[in-house]
């Protein structure tokens, strides 16, 4: 029997692993070809991103920028589907981020919640008996005060209220969230006393000037909606958070609540 080497029977033993399929998705704007070129590492950042099989962004605007860089500072070329390297084709593509609708309608029907909501309700029923109880100047008295403790649904009973949650994030799309209201609310005046639009921001970035802009924005378009739409003196101003320590925890925040009239 002839002899063999270790390395050679251990290369019998191995069998060479297919190539892993990787993906990268960029969370935030990709600039435009102009913009992106005056970066100093410009094209080793593309050399390493297009090592990817699959280049995913927000939009088709933000995808079109990343194959227009790649075409104009490496010279490579671009294709509808892609950026073709050495005969490696990685593909670009827009993938909006969105949430899974059915999941809530199914949660709807879930027995904790089924519970919770007839339990919200039940709390309503009794507030509001207690209210026709109680004087009329000690219920202006209290009003303050029972707003802040009596639960959203016994405040704004008889509306459809929309809850939005979302981080207060350049790419979240608050502001124009806020737009569409107003324009619906302008639109459709007889919707002014019946819909509810509360939109809860979580704390971003709070010491980046670009998003303190964006956090005067939203309030500026949730007073304008508010001022043109309030009736009967109840307004209400956004609530922010004092800014925290770099190492305190994140805290939601009810950041704005555009609604119609009578909002508080």
């Amino acid at each position: 029997m002839a002899a063999t080497a270790p390395s050679e029977l251990l290369c019998t033993h191995i069998h060479p692993r297919p190539r892993p399929q990787v993906g990268f998705f960029l969370h935030t704007p990709f600039p435009s070809s102009e913009i992106y070129r005056t970066l100093p590492y410009r094209e080793e950042v593309l050399h390493a991103v297009l090592k990817a099989d699959l280049i995913g962004f927000h939009t088709y605007d933000y995808a079109r920028h990343f194959i227009s860089s790649c075409t104009r500072i490496l010279g490579l070329e671009g294709t509808p589907y892609g950026v073709e390297e050495n005969g490696f084709l990685t593909r670009v593509a827009a993938f909006p981020i969105g949430i899974d609708p059915d999941r809530f309608v199914r949660a709807l029907h879930e027995p904790k919640v089924v519970t919770h909501i007839a339990s919200l309700r039940s709390r309503c029923g009794k507030a509001r008996a207690g209210a026709r109880q109680r004087p009329r100047l000690l219920a202006r008295l209290l009003c303050g005060a029972a707003q802040m403790l009596t639960p959203l649904p016994c405040r704004y009973a008889g509306r459809q209220v929309m809850l939005g949650v979302d981080r207060l994030d350049m790419i979240k799309g608050i502001p124009q969230k806020l737009l569409a209201f107003e324009k619906f609310l302008d639109e459709h005046p007889e919707w002014h006393e019946r819909v509810l639009l509360v939109q809860i921001a979580v704390p971003s970035r709070v010491d980046v000037p670009e998003y303190q802009h964006l956090r005067s924005t939203v309030h500026e378009i949730v007073g304008r909606i508010n001022g043109a739409r309030v009736a009967g003196g109840e307004r209400h101003a956004p609530r922010w958070p004092a800014p925290r320590a770099p190492h305190a925890p994140a805290r939601p925040a009810a950041s704005a609540a555009a609604r119609s009239s009578r909002a508080r």
